[in-house]
């Protein structure tokens, strides 16, 4: 069987074989699996595993001055196996190590990469065995009737932080994936989903995208209702457990889709005082009079037929209007009046034209896509690291809508007062956010420092 061939990058840009005596010193390779990352995706940029030397292949690596004299991985010569000076050993302490293998390749701290206040703070060997060892709840008393168990804490601490925020007026429910790859039973098939695969959370957010609260969806067990809850199927019942934190009557306004809006749900939620908007699925509507696909075919384009009706003595409003498609909506606050004009384009004539487009469907449109917001700022700056626990990505997940949200609250803040500094985007926020965490034990420090100075010069002017 061949052996496995181990080189070291030394500081110098030379390669050493790893032997016996130098092994000890090489950074501890992950026993983790990259779940969440797509196949064609490297660990790191500049890797490419092409040089055989044997039945062995070598992995290079190409460092920034490589790239910027256009020097190839094919164009390091890489000593023979056995056959390296051992009179040039050195100590890898701020070296690469290079394995055969592309998912155990680590890269220790270097000048040309990362910043220095993280080196300072946790070498890479230490933050991996944290990370290894991280555990959110007692292994020893697991709690086997909660899918969650293993991040339950996390997660209800978090959503209880969320909880605390003063609501908006208008709010709206969707779904989120959180994507993964993992082999777990939680991992649901979202097929109109950007990520397909992953575990499904349904979010209830403002306008500005802000997750006031959220519900992970773990199967049957989730459709639980209080004394004082209706069951009105298992989507809409989502609505209702988002909802408890909604106080009744104070003219707050719920946007959802066709997924959770049914006529029993809009009746609940105007006598909590809560008015709703969505659209709904034709076969929802008892006795409805709208007209059918093959009537609607045959009307213009920017068609609208309303009808209001009585449901347990609640007003509300069945609405159709045709734009490319037919678009069906129930509201209880809104309805037909006043149209306005859109622009849209004519196949026909090629060009554009103004269609009629009823109130309810502006106002849906403005409302809705608090938790397609949220998911925006999610997939530009997210954690990305590898785990062959399930609950790891759930939880870096969780860290991300963390810092979102507070992102968020720090944009609102700003607004309400004057300030001449330059507002923190969100990449720089992180950092922000990064910096100061790093820097927590040393201002600790100083304040414990900051008595016994003040002291000692009080007791001075004394004297």
């Amino acid at each position: 069987m061949d052996e496995e061939i181990v080189y070291v990058v030394n500081n110098d840009g030379s390669l050493q074989e790893v032997t016996e005596e130098t092994l000890f010193a090489l950074p501890i390779p992950s026993d983790s699996e990259d779940e969440d990352l797509d196949e064609n995706e490297l660990p790191i940029p500049g890797v490419e595993c092409s040089n055989k030397r044997g039945n062995v292949n070598i992995c290079d690596i190409v460092t920034e001055t490589d790239i910027i004299n256009s020097e190839s991985p094919s164009s390091i010569d890489l000593p023979a196996p056995g056959n390296s000076d051992t009179s040039k050993k050195q100590q890898p302490s701020t070296s690469t190590a290079i394995s055969t293998t592309a998912s155990s390749i680590q890269i220790q701290a270097s000048t040309s990469k990362g910043l220095d206040i993280m080196k300072e703070t946790m070498p890479l060997n230490k933050f991996e065995q944290v990370r290894r060892f991280l555990h959110f709840s007692n292994n020893l008393t697991p709690d086997k009737k909660d899918k969650l168990y293993k991040v339950r804490p996390v997660f209800d601490n978090l959503v209880q932080k969320f909880k605390s925020i003063p609501l908006e007026e208008n709010l709206s429910i969707d779904e989120q994936m959180c994507a993964t790859k993992a082999r777990h039973h939680l991992k649901v098939y979202m097929p109109d989903k950007p990520h397909k695969y992953g575990y499904k959370i349904f979010v209830l957010s403002g306008v500005s995208g802000f997750a006031y609260n959220l519900e992970v969806y773990t199967g049957k067990d989730d459709n639980v209702q209080t004394d004082d809850e209706p069951d009105l199927g298992a989507s809409s019942n989502v609505v209702v457990r988002l909802l408890r934190i909604v106080e009744s009557h104070q003219n707050y306004k719920v946007y959802f889709d066709n997924y959770y809006t049914s006529l029993p749900l809009l009746d609940f939620l105007k006598k909590r005082g809560i008015l709703s908007l969505g659209t709904v699925r034709r076969n929802r509507v008892v006795n409805c009079k709208l007209p059918d696909e093959k009537e609607i075919k045959t009307l213009k384009r920017g068609s609208i037929v309303e009808y209001v009706g009585d449901y347990n003595g609640t007003q509300i409003s069945n609405l159709v209007w045709k734009d490319n498609k037919a678009v069906t909506m129930l509201s209880t606050f809104s309805g037909t009046e006043p149209v306005t004009k859109v622009k849209r384009f004519d196949q026909k004539e090629k060009k554009e034209i103004s269609v009629p487009c009823p109130n309810v469907i502006s106002i849906y449109n403005s409302h809705m896509g608090g938790v397609d917001l949220l998911d925006s700022l999610i997939g530009r700056y997210k954690i990305i690291m590898r785990s062959k626990k399930w609950y790891m990505r759930l939880f870096y997940h969780l860290l991300d809508l963390c810092v979102i949200n507070s992102w968020l609250l720090y944009k609102q803040s700003r607004a309400l007062k004057v300030s001449t500094c330059k507002e923190l985007n969100l990449p720089e926020f992180r950092l922000q956010v990064g910096e100061t965490l790093c820097k927590i034990d040393s201002i600790t420090e100083k304040k414990e420092e900051d008595p016994h100075k003040i002291i000692l010069i009080h007791l001075r002017r004394e004297n």
